[in-house]
């Protein structure tokens, strides 16, 4: 059995298709299923049924399926370890993160990275909290950046604080309340909202502030998990949002978009966190990046002010090495 077999039996397996996984391999469909049926001779078992809408696994390539991610991705991080001593500071890196950090932080960290280890292959994913976590369990991201995160039941999860924030009330320049001395709830409320679909983190913050304040979700309000249609709206001056403030701050920089200060509560807490696999030992890469992130985090709380970063980091101190399995 060879690694590279394991990996296309993995991209048939997660695209069903044998057609799918040989475009994403970038091989041909019959090179791919000689590859399967190596496999499958290998284990002495059949892992697929071909069927006329694709292919379906079976129980054997469901046994298969946890371990077989597990030793490409532990593969993948041998070959990256020793490129990394031999000096070539080659591999892949994989981010995922949320809209906020996206927009800030990981851009400039990415940056520093890159200036130090240009060789290093870099996808940046954007998504949601729940997209970031499902990201990291599955082995598609080494490093993921959110506001929040939990241990799924199928992969143990560790993290590390990067940030302390804050989520504000949001609002174009032109924006018409922005004209009144005080700006009180009600009167917000009776605007145009855009907010985050139901389920989501901000959506359920936003829900339990107002409930605290025993006040009912705005009825004018659009729905949207898309980062540029959020800010589309927004800079148009007919819409408030509830939204973290370093998702606004290139746009805050340029005066396009402004907190709105409301009488009662302007301001509230919003950290962020680094997560990873604690089962598996952090590549040299990922453990860069980690660097990266809170070196770019420190300086940006420097620049704006409202931002706080863990006291370990303050002075450029940051944690570096391998997580233990």
């Amino acid at each position: 059995m060879e690694i590279n077999q394991l990996r296309h039996f993995l991209a048939v397996y997660d695209n069903r298709s044998m057609g799918r996984a040989a475009k994403h391999l970038g091989m041909t469909q019959p090179a791919l299923s000689q590859s399967i049926r190596r496999l499958e001779e290998t284990f002495g078992v059949k892992l697929f049924d071909r069927t006329a809408r694709g292919v379906v696994p079976t129980q054997f390539a469901d046994a298969l399926g946890s371990r077989a991610r597990t030793i490409s991705l532990e593969a993948r991080g041998v070959i990256e370890d020793i490129d990394a001593l031999r000096g070539l500071e080659r591999g892949n890196l994989v981010i995922a993160a949320s809209p906020g950090p996206s927009a800030s932080i990981v851009p400039e960290a990415v940056k520093r990275l890159h200036r130090i280890r240009p060789n290093l292959r870099i996808t940046v994913i954007e998504g949601t909290s729940d997209n970031v976590i499902a990201a990291v369990c599955d082995g598609e991201a080494d490093i993921g950046i959110l506001p929040e995160w939990k241990t799924r039941k199928d992969y143990e999860l560790a993290g590390e604080p990067l940030m302390y924030g804050m989520m504000v009330v949001v609002a174009g320049r032109s924006h018409p309340l922005l004209k009144s001395a005080t700006i009180g709830w009600k009167d917000a409320l009776a605007c145009a909202w855009l907010l985050a679909p139901k389920g989501d983190l901000l959506r359920l913050s936003f829900e339990d502030i107002l409930k605290r304040l025993d006040l009912e979700l705005p009825i004018n309000h659009v729905e949207s998990a898309s980062a540029s249609v959020i800010r589309n709206l927004l800079s148009s001056g007919e819409y408030l949002s509830f939204l973290p403030r370093d998702f606004i701050i290139n746009e805050e920089r340029e005066g396009t978009l402004v907190p709105v200060q409301i009488s009662g509560g302007n301001t509230w807490k919003r950290d962020l966190y680094i997560l990873y696999r604690q089962k598996e030992v952090l590549s040299p890469a990922a453990a860069a990046l980690i660097k990266q992130l809170h070196s770019a985090t420190a300086d940006l709380a420097r620049e704006v002010g409202w931002i706080d970063v863990p006291a370990r980091h303050k002075r450029g101190k940051v944690m570096e090495g391998k997580r233990k399995r």
